[in-house]
């Protein structure tokens, strides 16, 4: 299974550091993408995840998820953690999940 993560997040490099150090070929890192490539990225995965462990209100990640037809996952703080809870197609991780 491949991973692509997107985005210019403050964890970039420590995450790119350790799909380095462990060798692991399935991980890319692709940057910030532009609205048409996020969509077209979210349409061909199997799942996105909204990797926020803050309390989100609603993370965007979840509507455009749904509104490409994609499953997706998050840990389990905020709304995003009871539309996971009640959505038939969201997986709602613990903190002790996560």
């Amino acid at each position: 299974m491949r991973l692509t993560i997107a985005g210019e997040g403050p964890q970039r490099a420590e995450l790119q550091g350790l799909a380095d150090s462990l060798r692991l070929s399935n991980v890319k890192f692709i940057g910030q993408v532009g609205r048409e490539e996020r969509d077209a990225l979210i349409a061909q995965s199997r799942f996105t995840v909204l990797p926020s462990r803050a309390y989100e209100t609603l993370g965007k990640t979840i509507l455009e998820s749904y509104a490409e037809g994609t499953n997706g996952g998050c840990v389990g703080s905020g709304i995003a953690a009871r539309t996971g809870s009640t959505g038939r197609d969201w997986i709602t991780l613990s903190k002790w999940q996560w």
